[in-house]
This record gives C-alpha cells, structure tokens and sequence, in this order.
C-alpha cells in the first residue's frame, strides 16, 4: 500500500497465516500497556483472541502466578504458554510476525525508539497520578518531556530517511509512535493533551501513513 503524502509502501514480511500458533492477549477494557500488541495482531493479519477482563476478573486471578506470572496484565497465552510483561510480550509478537528487522543491527535499533517511546509513557503515567496544586507543574513538567522527547524522535526518523524509524521498513517501532501519539492526544484527560504533532512533520507524517493503512484502520474503527 502506498502511504498518503509519499510515495513509500508498506511492505509486511509475516508468517502464513495458516502456521500460526493459537494467540490470546489478555488486558483491561483499555489501551495503556496493552494496546501495542494489539496493533501489532491487528497489523498482522492472523487469527487471535482479545480476552478483555474487567478489575473483579483480575483481582480473582492476581495471587494466580499460574495465569498471572507477576500479578499483572496483559499477558499472552501463546500455543499454551504464558507470556507476561508488557514490552516483552510486544517484542515476541513482533519477532514472530516479522516487525523487529531484518538485522541484529536493525533490531537493536527498533528497540531504541521503542524504549524511547516507552520513557514517555511511563511519563505520561506519572504526570496521570498528579493531583491537586501540583498537577499543573507535573503536567509542564510532561509537557517538557514530551517536546524533548518528540524533537530526539524526530531528528532519528530524518537522519534514517525520514519514512520508518529503521531500515526503510515498517517495524513495531513505528506502531510503537502510532500508539504513543493516540495515547497523548486522544486517550489522556484533556489538560495532559499537550503534544503538537505538527511541530514534528516527519512524526506526523508517519502517523497519518500508519493509521491509513487498512488493518490499523480498521482496528482504530472498532470500539476499543
């Protein structure tokens, strides 16, 4: 498929569909930590299920570390193992769906923007706990990280070409951005939606490509 405002086409390398394993990705009724591997699935194309537990069903299984391994979602039941933590989960299921590179070099550079990435989430986080007369200082103090953050991002998709974070290919880094990006201008409370995609055309460029695409146009269309 070819990307509004480019002419770069999406190109996926995934495993056929009839050789996968029997996926379920267990997680709130939310986005949070569990949404990039759901963009992940729904990029790929292959059959899984989205197990949604509300926070009863979680607390009766919580003390279970045969179906919760740390007390915490989401999880992958994956050909009947058990896969926990959030960033681990979302790094298998890209290495298995062929959206961590093609190189170790490529790899290791896919996960330097997902960690960078994930560094802002875990700010957004913080900043969501604040309350009272502090919540405006921790909301400027996230504001000033996002901007930082976003520039570094930025400079690092130009300086590779300016269509994919790494090796001119789609990879779970750029969905890892796609994500961020819905997190902090659609998902938060409105005084936190303090990122301007547009003061990084490149990002915003990317993110309209990504959320264009038909399998994440889809997804983004359901009621999630």
């Amino acid at each position: 498929m070819t990307g509004r405002g480019s002419q770069c086409t999406f190109t996926s390398t995934l495993y056929n569909k009839e050789e996968m394993a029997e996926i379920k990705l267990c997680y709130f009724n939310a986005a949070a930590r569990g949404e990039i591997s759901r963009l992940i699935l729904a990029y790929s194309g292959v059959k899984w299920k989205d197990e949604r537990m509300t926070g009863d069903q979680f607390r009766a299984i919580k003390e279970d570390t045969a179906k919760l391994p740390y007390g915490q979602m989401p999880v992958l039941h994956y050909n009947g193992q058990i896969i926990a933590q959030s960033l681990t989960v979302a790094r298998f299921l890209a290495g298995e769906l062929g959206l961590t590179g093609r190189t170790s070099l490529e790899s290791a550079q896919v996960d330097e923007v997902v960690d960078a990435l994930y560094d802002l989430q875990q700010a957004s986080f913080k900043c969501m706990g604040a309350k009272g007369d502090g919540r405006a200082e921790a909301i400027a103090k996230f504001e000033d990280t996002l901007c930082k953050g976003f520039s570094q991002l930025e400079t690092r998709l130009t300086a590779r070409g300016g269509q994919f974070f790494v090796g001119n290919n789609l990879s779970w880094a750029d969905l890892m951005c796609f994500n961020m990006i819905e997190s902090f201008c659609n998902r938060v409370g409105e005084d936190m939606r303090v990122l301007k995609v547009d003061n990084y055309p490149k990002i915003q460029n990317l993110y309209t490509r990504i959320g264009q695409l038909p399998n994440i146009k889809a997804w983004m269309s359901k009621d999630n």
